[in-house]
C-alpha cells in the first residue's frame, strides 16, 4: 500500500514537472530572437544565418510594443527582406506611418540609414541591404482606434518578414574596362539577367586598347537587352543608365541618359574614352532585369555619320557606299519618345 502510494506521489511529481518544462518551451521569459511581452531582449534582438523568420508580436501585436532585430548573413553577403503577405497597421489606409509601423535600416547600428518605414497593406517588393547587416525595427503607441460599428478597440497583426542572405553583387565604382577590336567585353547591371537591387551606384571607365592608341578608333556600345525604371515626365527618377564621351562625368559631353525600355541600338564615343554610369536611388528591390551591353573597339569611320549636337555648333558629316540611311535630330528626338511612351518606335530607323 505504501509503495502503491509513492509511486503515485512520484507519478503526480513526474507529470507535473514535464508540464511545467513544457510550458516553459513553449511560453520562454526571454529570447534572443523572438518579439514577445515581457521579453527583456525585445530592443536587443538577432538574427543570424543565411535564412530567417521575424515578427511583431503575439497574433494581434498589444499597445506599446517595440522590438528590434539586428540580422547578420554570413561575410560576403547582403539581406533581402521581403514581407509575407498584408502589413496590418492602424496607418495602412493612408500610409503615414506615424504610430505604429516596422522600419528597414541599412547596417548593424539603430542609427544606420533608414530604407523606411512600412505600415501600407502590401509592400510587393523586397528591400535590399547594402552590406550584410540590416536593423529591423517595430515600434506601437498606445492608442487603438475604434470600429466603427461597435466603437470596440480594433485588434492589429503587424507582419511578418522573411529575410534571405544572397550574394553581393559586383558593381564596381570605376572599375577600368578595355575596348578591344574585333572582340566585345559585355557589362551588365548588377545580378542581371535577375532583376538588379536598389540605392546603388556602378561606374565604368573605357579605354580602347593600348594596341591601338596611335589613333583612328573609338569605342562602340551595342546593346542587348534594357529595362530600367520607367521614364516618368521626361525624367529617369528611378533609374537611369549615362554615357559620357571621356574620362568622367564631369567635363565630358553627356551622350545620354537612358532608362524604362528605350534606347539607341548603337552608342559610339568620338575619342578613345568613354565613362558609364548606372544608378537606381529606389530604396526598394526592382522588378526589372536591367540591362546587357558590350564594348568594342572600331575604327572611327564606321561613326562618321552620327549626327551630334555638341554646344549648338555646325558639324559636317560623311557617308559613304552604295546604301544608307541619315535623319535629322527632330525625328531622332521624335523615335526617342515614342519609344519611351510606347515601348516601341513610329520612325523605325534603318540599320
Amino acid at each position: 500500500m505504501e509503495l502503491t502510494t509513492g509511486w503515485k506521489i512520484f507519478s503526480v511529481i513526474l507529470v507535473f514537472w514535464v508540464a511545467k518544462t513544457t510550458f516553459a518551451q513553449t511560453n520562454p521569459t526571454s529570447s534572443r530572437e523572438l518579439c514577445f511581452p515581457g521579453n527583456i531582449y525585445n530592443n536587443n534582438l538577432t538574427l543570424y544565418g543565411s535564412q530567417g523568420t521575424l515578427k511583431s508580436p503575439l497574433v494581434f501585436y498589444p499597445l506599446n510594443s517595440s522590438c528590434d532585430w539586428l540580422i547578420t548573413v554570413p561575410d560576403g553577403k547582403i539581406v533581402k527582406l521581403s514581407f509575407d503577405g498584408y502589413l496590418d497597421f492602424p496607418d495602412s489606409t493612408n500610409n503615414t506611418c506615424i504610430t505604429d509601423y516596422v522600419e528597414i535600416l541599412d547596417g548593424k547600428q539603430s542609427t544606420s540609414k533608414s530604407k523606411g518605414r512600412f505600415c501600407a497593406t502590401r509592400l510587393e517588393k523586397p528591400v535590399i541591404s547594402s552590406g550584410r547587416y540590416m536593423w529591423v525595427r517595430f515600434r506601437a503607441d498606445n492608442i487603438r482606434q475604434k470600429n466603427h460599428w461597435d466603437q470596440l478597440p480594433k485588434d492589429y497583426m503587424g507582419f511578418k518578414a522573411t529575410f534571405t542572405a544572397l550574394d553581393k553583387p559586383k558593381c564596381f565604382d570605376g572599375q577600368s574596362v578595355t575596348a578591344f577590336y574585333l572582340y566585345n567585353t559585355t557589362i551588365t547591371s548588377p545580378f542581371y539577367p535577375s532583376d538588379y537591387y536598389s540605392d546603388v551606384e556602378c561606374t565604368w571607365r573605357v579605354t580602347v586598347d593600348n594596341g591601338l592608341s596611335s589613333g583612328g578608333y573609338v569605342v562602340k556600345v551595342t546593346f542587348a537587352d534594357f529595362k530600367l525604371e520607367p521614364y516618368v515626365y521626361e525624367h529617369c527618377y528611378g533609374a537611369g543608365l549615362e554615357f559620357y564621351d571621356g574620362h568622367n562625368n564631369t567635363g565630358s559631353n553627356l551622350l545620354g541618359l537612358y532608362c524604362g525600355k528605350a534606347h539607341p541600338e548603337v552608342i559610339y564615343s568620338t575619342g578613345q574614352n568613354l565613362y558609364v554610369r548606372f544608378y537606381n536611388t529606389d530604396r526598394y528591390f526592382s522588378y526589372h532585369n536591367g540591362f546587357s551591353f558590350s564594348i568594342s573597339a572600331v575604327k572611327q569611320e564606321e561613326a562618321s555619320g552620327i549626327c551630334r549636337s555638341s554646344n549648338g555648333r555646325k558639324e559636317i558629316h560623311s557617308l559613304s557606299g552604295s546604301s544608307g540611311t541619315f535623319f535629322t535630330l527632330v525625328i531622332l528626338y521624335l523615335t526617342q519618345m515614342m519609344q519611351r511612351a510606347f515601348g516601341r518606335s513610329l520612325f523605325p530607323l534603318a540599320k
